[in-house]
């Protein structure tokens, strides 16, 4: 009963990350990010590159880094996980830091 209530309700079956981006309407997001995985690139392109720059030496919140780019949620997501796979940045405590 619990199961058909939720799904009467909209719950949606979630096999795998890629069906919660999809939900939330970010599934570009994971094609952006593999091409950026698959392409060994490592030096950010100019988008990522404001990013980047925006982004303090004690790290910086969402909600900042959205202020200070001046570029929409969606974009802003997938640059941060770009950079994110091609390790020049990391997440702690909702913080993004530059690495190295």
């Amino acid at each position: 009963r619990g199961c058909h209530r939720l799904i009467k309700q909209g719950a949606k079956l979630v096999e795998e990350p890629a069906d919660i981006l999809e939900e939330l309407g970010l599934e570009y997001a994971i094609k952006a990010a593999a091409e950026v995985k698959n392409s060994g690139s490592k030096s950010p392109q100019a988008s990522q590159r404001r990013v980047l720059d925006a982004i303090g030496h004690q790290g910086s919140l969402f909600q900042s880094l959205l202020d200070e780019c001046s570029i929409d949620i969606q974009e802003l997501n997938i640059q941060l996980i770009q950079l994110e796979l091609a390790g020049l940045i990391s997440q702690q405590g909702g913080r993004y830091y530059r690495s190295g």
